[in-house]
């Protein structure tokens, strides 16, 4: 992949295979990156445990709890989608509530549901996100994704349905790809940012400061990082000495951006 493939790809699978086979899909980004797709499709993890499983990973990622909390996490949202499968089908055959032939809608419900919890793969595998794990995720949120934009019926043949489908892919595709150049930067094939100590330490640690603020104070449940506060931090990092145009316009440009973010994880010392 080159350079100018990387920056205009709307596709994250042959995105993830790149950072792989150029060794730089951490442990912690991927995850991070498995959190964000998850949390793209929030409303589909209607369990409670299926959400904590997505905040367990995020505290994972940053040495926040451990692995053995992680791998419960993970045990108790795989027996959430386990239920929540046979609650929809049970509620479907005594409601008789089914638009269409009944096994189209149990299908499709049941398709949901495995595609959001198949999105949680990567976010709390305890030895580690593997790019098999981190692409299932990917995928996962993708079909599930897919799947919300015409919830009310599973026609595979009623071609309104089919296109609300087509759009919804390709603009969570797009939305991931963009995830992934926010979590990696836009130009993973170069060395990082050079951070001069003196930005850190300027004005009484400001920009530090700024950044961890950034980093812990998100727009949830999205989890997304608040534009406002990365525009100050870019103000101040410039006001510092920073001349980095490639830093400075990722900080104010509109993201979205999630935690991983290459350019706060820099000031930050993350990897």
């Amino acid at each position: 992949m080159t350079e100018t493939e990387w920056r205009k790809c709307r596709e994250p699978q042959p995105m993830l295979a790149f950072l792989q086979n150029s060794g730089v899909l951490s442990e912690r980004k991927a995850r991070l990156f498995g959190v964000a797709c998850c949390r793209r499709i929030w409303p589909l993890l209607k369990d409670d445990r299926s959400r904590q499983a997505v905040e367990v990973a995020e505290q994972f990622a940053d040495g926040l709890t451990t692995r053995e909390k992680l791998r419960e996490a993970g045990v108790a949202a795989e027996a959430a989608g386990i239920e929540a499968n046979r609650a929809i089908i049970n509620e479907a055959i005594s409601t008789r509530l089914i638009r269409g032939p009944a096994e189209n809608w149990i299908g499709g419900v049941d398709e949901i549901i495995s595609h959001a919890n198949a999105a949680l793969d990567a976010a709390f595998d305890v030895t580690g996100p593997r790019i098999e794990d981190t692409i299932a995720s990917s995928r996962g949120a993708l079909k599930a994704a897919t799947f919300q934009a015409s919830p009310d019926t599973f026609h595979e043949g009623s071609y309104p349905i089919l296109e609300a489908r087509s759009t919804a892919l390709r603009l969570e595709k797009m939305a991931q790809a963009a995830l992934l150049r926010c979590i990696f930067g836009p130009l993973p094939f170069h060395h990082p940012a050079r951070i001069d100590p003196t930005w850190l330490t300027w004005n009484n640690c400001t920009v530090r400061h700024l950044a961890v603020s950034a980093y812990e104070e998100r727009d949830l449940p999205a989890g997304t990082l608040d534009n406002s506060r990365l525009e100050v931090l870019a103000d101040a990092l410039e006001e510092a000495g920073c001349g980095d145009a490639g830093l400075l316009d990722h900080l104010r440009s509109p993201g979205p951006h999630v935690r991983g973010c290459f350019a706060v994880d820099l000031l930050l010392g993350k990897s």
